[in-house]
């Protein structure tokens, strides 16, 4: 099964995770989470050319809170306990986002295409059954 999907510079993160919500570990996601870490990825390729450990810090930033407050129109209790689930969840570990995508370029051509396979699981013990 092919799922194409246009993609722009800040809202294509919570389409991506929009279709991988069905895998895990993106099933456990509430939509408020799935914001949040939209948000989270795309702060952090919006500080892409910083070495590594600079975009961590810079997406955690009191000043990004407050932009990611601001898009989502939630206060900061919201947010912060949003980021405490996704810690728990591991997508978060600490003040280092654990879970990224490459920066989207808001350009109208571009598409993104997922190939899913899927096959059919047979649990060991019905293998073993069989012979």
């Amino acid at each position: 099964m092919k799922i194409q999907a246009s993609i722009n510079d800040r809202e294509g993160y919570k389409d991506i995770l929009k279709i991988l919500k069905p895998l895990p570990p993106f099933d456990t996601l509430r939509d408020r989470e799935m914001d949040v870490l939209a948000e989270l990825i795309y702060w952090y390729n919006y500080y892409g050319d910083m070495p590594e450990d600079v975009k961590q810090t810079m997406v955690f930033d009191y000043k990004t809170r407050i932009e990611i407050m601001t898009k989502l129109n939630i206060p900061i209790e919201v947010l912060n306990n949003n980021i405490s689930w996704l810690r728990k969840r591991g997508f978060i570990a600490g003040k280092t986002l654990k879970f990224k995508l490459p920066k989207l370029v808001a350009d109208e051509s571009t598409q993104l295409t997922f190939d899913l396979k899927i096959k059919t699981y047979v649990p060991e013990d019905m293998v073993n059954d069989n012979k």
